[in-house]
């Protein structure tokens, strides 16, 4: 819980204290942190959905697999670069005016994807479409970390947004059936233009000063960001092994033999999972340490990896997706919990969404390369299974470096 003592104010002083503690009600106020998690929902609408979307767009496009990864890395290469210059404006640019201005540019995006039909002009397009998501997402997790008690909102934080992407996902066919690719991205179009108005719920601001100068100097106050760097080094090579197969989920399904439906079902329920793995990770999260449930979940994931690179039933395909969602969305809580833990100024937590996205952009490229030139997803699931492994090493190294919390939070 963050500490609400302050020292003692008087004449001038009086009035920030004031303002202080009025910051510190509307952060931790649950309007605030629900409306927080539906824009980090709606945020990461692209990605959640990525193996419908691509699958979409493939068929729409005639695109090959090697062009339709590259369409994803596009996408979130704008996000990386839109999340990397959030570090300058976050503590200084008022953050409902951020949301809203990120909201018209990603809808700008969408909107453009529904009529462009050249490549190019539709990669031009992912990428705006991806700074303006990243745009939304960025004040919302600095919010997050913000509050008093951050792994549970957190945990409330992906429950939302697993939620709306599996509701999407439900009703994905159907959209796609009726008005096709142009239809998707009119659906994604309305949804993020009413987060712009949604937007005017967040604080202008946080918590936090935009930098404590005990955390910024040289030294042994500049060592102490070296947990929160590996940490977010860690969070790339877990999206980069999570992205490479979720990114092809849609593929991977029709190579099992199963049919559109089939699939955009498997995508849907397994979200579902999702949610009450954030649940979990939620309830659990001051009893049991982040790096053992970054481990426990990264093992099964490499398991499940495993498994999906043997063809079997749809209730297998079923079964491994929901194993992966659910496990997926338990590292994700742990690894936010440790990121927001290690940074003392505010100021890199949201970097935690750059290296999120920096892996979604390595993982669809890596593997539509990969499987452009190997036959089946054997060696792409290796692929991705060393980077999930790898990326836990850099969450041990981060825990070595620096003070891990005994909690998530």
């Amino acid at each position: 819980m963050g500490s609400g003592i302050e020292g003692p104010v008087s004449g001038g002083d009086s009035y920030s204290a004031d303002r202080s503690a009025a910051t510190r009600s509307r952060v931790n106020g649950w309007s605030a942190i629900i409306v927080a998690g539906v824009l980090v929902g709606v945020g990461s609408i692209f990605f959640n959905v990525m193996p419908l979307i691509l699958s979409s767009i493939a068929k729409a496009r005639g695109l090959t697999d090697s062009q339709v990864g590259l369409f994803a890395s596009f996408g979130m290469g704008g996000a990386l670069v839109a999340t990397l210059a959030s570090v300058l404006w976050i503590r200084r640019i008022s953050w409902k005016l951020l949301s809203m201005a990120a909201a018209l540019v990603a809808a700008t995006g969408f909107a453009g994807l529904m009529v462009v039909g050249n490549y190019e002009g539709m990669l031009a397009l992912g990428f705006l479409a991806g700074c303006g998501q990243a745009g939304m997402v960025a004040p919302a997790i600095a919010m997050i970390s913000d509050t008093e008690v951050p792994s549970r909102n957190f945990a409330l934080m992906v429950g939302l947004q697993v939620a709306m992407a599996s509701v999407l996902a439900a009703v994905f066919p159907a959209i796609e059936g009726a008005w096709s690719f142009a239809g998707v991205m009119g659906v994604l179009t309305a949804i993020t233009l009413a987060c712009a108005g949604l937007a005017l719920a967040l604080p202008a601001r946080g918590t936090r000063s935009e930098v404590q100068p005990e955390a910024s100097g040289e030294g042994e106050g500049a060592a102490s960001h070296v947990p929160v760097f590996l940490s977010i080094g860690g969070l790339l090579m877990f999206y980069t092994g999570i992205t490479a197969v979720w990114g092809f989920a849609g593929i991977l399904g029709e190579a099992w033999g199963l049919n559109q439906g089939q699939v955009a079902t498997a995508v849907s329920v397994s979200l579902a999972a999702g949610l009450v793995g954030a649940l979990v990770a939620g309830l659990l999260a001051d009893r049991v340490r982040a790096l053992s449930a970054i481990v426990f979940g990264v093992l099964g994931l490499v398991a499940t990896y495993a498994l999906l690179g043997f063809q079997g039933s749809y209730l297998s395909f079923l079964f491994l997706l929901l194993a992966m969602n659910c496990l997926w969305n338990v590292c994700i809580v742990y690894q936010a919990a440790m990121v927001a833990s290690f940074d003392a100024t505010g100021r890199f937590t949201i970097l935690m969404t750059a290296g999120q996205v920096a892996g979604a952009i390595l993982g669809p490229g890596l593997m539509g390369l990969i499987l452009d030139s190997t036959e089946g997803f054997i060696i792409g699931l290796g692929f991705a299974s060393v980077w999930l492994i790898a990326s836990y090493g850099m969450f041990w190294k981060a825990g070595r470096s620096g003070d891990i919390p005994s909690r998530a939070d």
